[in-house]
Parts: structure tokens; C-alpha cells; sequence
């Protein structure tokens, strides 16, 4: 009787075939740690690579969000995607950054809505912004404050002194208990209008001041 020759399901042979590849578990522990350590250094690296024209070109940018004027919409220490264009105009129901001084290196930047640009007849009464005649929905992350009123009841003349950042105080002209934005300006709140009543905001800001859009609403 011939002698059975090994064939390739035979286990010695798979034993052979076998021994020489690893899988991935049996390769040494240090030279998986050292593939994700390289792959999560260059991961950075490449996202900047790809993402620079976009910035050096097409405008956008990132901003960390300074303090808690916007919560709970936008959260202290949250980066947002800006766009620039050219000079960014303030534009109603949408988000900028502003800058909040006349000088461009040191003033500080803040995030505020705009509710009213040049031009708009505006009234914030207990809470409610209504911008000529009609009021504006806020969005549902607004804190809200019932006790607001812009300009306040004690100003009954045909106008009212608003303070803006960096740029003194403005006259603005009253007309039947509402507020005109004078041109050059627009009305920026933020969405805690809370602070508003506690005296810390200015809510009138030269359109100038607006160095950029936040695509997020």
C-alpha cells in the first residue's frame, strides 16, 4: 500500500503554513501604541493642510467663544467656523463677532445678535424686541428677561443717550417710545438679556466693529 503523502489540510501542514503570520493582536503592544500615537500627531497636521486655503482664501475662521453673554446658544470656551468677506456687514436675525473697541490690536471680540441695523425703529418691551412694529421670535436659547425695556419708561424726550463700546456715548432719536438705529450703527444684544437690565452691555456697536459672520444661526 503507498504511503499517504501530506496534504494541505493535513494539520502538520497548516501548523506550518500558519506559524510564520501574526495576526494583528500577536504583534508587539508597543508598535500598536506606536501607529496610534503617529497616526493622532499627524491627524492636526493634515486637517491643517487641507483646511488652509479656506482660511487664507475663502475667508473662514475659528472663534473661541470669550464668556457667557451667548449661553446657553454658545457656550465660554466653544470654537466657532467665522466667515470674512471683505467688510462684514451687520445683518438683522444673524450672529457676528464684533470688535469691541476702536483699536484692532488690543480691543477684546465679542459674539452678539443683531437685531436691528441702520434706519430700524426698535423697541424692547418687557422682553420682547419688536423691530418696526413687529416683534422678532427669538430663538429658543434666548434667556429672556420680562423686566426689559429699551429705552427704559423714564426717557419720555425725542431722544435717548446709548453707550457703545469704544466709541463714547450717541444720541439716538426717540420716536413714539421706540429707538431709530442712527446710521453707522446696528442694535447687537446678547442672548442673555439679562445682562442688559444688570447695566453690563452696550447694545448699540458701530458696523464697523463687525469683523465677522458665525455660520451657525
Amino acid at each position: 500500500m503507498p504511503k499517504h503523502a501530506p496534504g494541505p489540510c493535513d494539520p502538520p501542514a497548516v501548523c506550518a503554513v500558519a506559524e510564520p503570520n501574526q495576526t494583528a493582536d500577536e504583534r508587539p503592544k508597543w508598535l500598536r501604541v506606536m501607529r496610534i500615537v503617529v497616526a493622532s500627531a499627524l491627524l492636526p497636521v493634515a486637517l491643517a493642510f487641507i483646511a488652509w486655503p479656506w482660511v487664507l482664501f475663502g475667508g473662514y475662521g475659528l472663534y473661541r467663544v470669550p464668556d457667557g453673554a451667548m449661553e446657553p446658544t454658545y457656550r465660554v470656551g466653544q470654537t466657532l467656523i467665522t466667515l470674512r468677506r471683505g467688510e462684514p456687514q451687520p445683518a438683522r436675525d444673524r450672529v457676528f463677532v464684533f470688535r469691541w473697541g476702536k483699536d484692532r490690536q488690543t480691543a477684546p471680540r465679542r459674539l452678539r445678535r443683531v437685531v436691528a441695523v441702520e434706519g430700524d425703529i426698535v423697541r424692547i418691551e418687557s422682553g420682547l424686541v419688536r423691530r418696526n412694529g413687529l416683534i422678532v421670535p427669538d430663538p429658543e436659547t434666548v434667556r429672556s428677561d420680562p423686566s426689559l425695556n429699551v429705552p427704559g419708561h423714564d426717557i419720555r424726550g425725542p431722544e435717548a443717550l446709548l453707550a457703545t463700546p469704544g466709541d463714547g456715548d450717541v444720541m439716538v432719536t426717540v420716536r413714539d417710545g421706540a429707538l431709530l438705529v442712527p446710521d453707522g450703527y446696528c442694535l447687537a444684544l446678547p442672548d442673555d438679556r439679562r445682562r442688559i437690565s444688570s447695566g453690563e452691555e452696550c447694545i448699540l456697536v458701530p458696523k464697523e466693529f463687525a469683523e465677522a459672520l458665525v455660520l451657525r444661526p
